[in-house]
């Protein structure tokens, strides 16, 4: 315990970088610990997400009516599926690896699958689109917190996908592109610089309550210790006057209540100067 009080100090004092992994034996306790809570918040955020994707339907049917099947078949037939699959996981228990993995992969699917919407649409409307897609970005890195490094990549990976439409996507005006990108750029960045700090306050407060629950833990163990110590003698290492009259007073404490007798046997050990004077010697 005492050398992980002092990992644990390390880390609180530790200044630089970014602060987002422990070392290896902390690291698996703060796994272990907030596991089960984190498997469920993103259970129910993934359905919340889900839901408002599917919801999007309306905006499928408002600027690209002619698309209207394809949009049904992505967002009901394919993302929603996908997503029932994800959180069933989660709800069955997974590694903390494999979660992350799991909500990373869901918010890949989803930009993928709605860009390929804006792709298949001919509507000149369906530009528009571009600037909601930083919503996307939102999802992972604030709603979900992905892991720094998940969200980090997850968040390149997106900007990859928005360079391509920019680039694919004929837009209705100059410059309509690169504001377009600008503004997914900015919400990208924003999110990230979020997150990290998120997982960063989290990690931080989980090493307060660890220490403090450590300190409790040694305080408690001293006192059994400091107890059981004033309860014998230290010469024969059995219990003493102290440990009879609070066992006497126990005992008379339960007669009272279930009417029970009780004998006490005295026993003279005959010689026992010279026990004790040999245990001394």
């Amino acid at each position: 315990m005492n050398d992980l009080m002092v990992q644990v100090d390390r880390q609180i004092q530790q200044e630089g970088g970014l602060g987002v992994h422990f070392p290896a034996e902390i690291e698996a306790r703060f796994e272990h610990d907030i596991h089960v809570a984190r498997s469920h918040k993103l259970a129910c955020m993934g359905a919340v997400t889900i839901s408002i994707y599917v919801l999007f339907l309306l905006n499928d049917w408002r600027f690209r009516p002619d698309h209207m099947p394809e949009a049904i078949v992505i967002r009901v037939g394919v993302m929603t599926p996908i997503a029932l699959i994800c959180i069933y996981m989660l709800k069955r228990g997974v590694s903390p690896v494999l979660r992350e993995m799991l909500m990373t992969a869901l918010v890949c699917f989803a930009m993928i699958f709605t860009a390929l919407l804006i792709q298949l649409s001919v509507s000149p409307h369906s530009f528009l689109d571009l600037f909601a897609l930083g919503l996307i970005v939102l999802v992972g890195n604030v709603l979900f917190q992905l892991r720094f490094w998940y969200a980090l990549c997850s968040s390149a990976f997106h900007f990859g996908v928005m360079l391509y439409l920019v680039n694919a996507h004929p837009a209705p005006y100059a410059s309509a592109g690169f504001m377009a990108l600008m503004v997914f750029l900015s919400i990208t960045l924003f999110s990230i610089i979020s997150n990290l700090r998120s997982e960063k306050a989290e990690r931080l407060s989980y090493l307060l309550l660890l220490r403090e629950q450590l300190r409790v833990e040694e305080f408690t163990e001293k006192n059994e210790e400091f107890r059981r110590l004033a309860s014998i003698d230290p010469l024969t290492e059995v219990y003493n006057r102290r440990h009879f009259d609070s066992l006497v007073s126990s005992l008379l404490g339960k007669q009272v209540d279930s009417r029970l007798q009780y004998g006490v046997a005295m026993i003279d050990v005959d010689h026992f100067k010279s026990y004790n004077d040999l245990m001394v010697t």
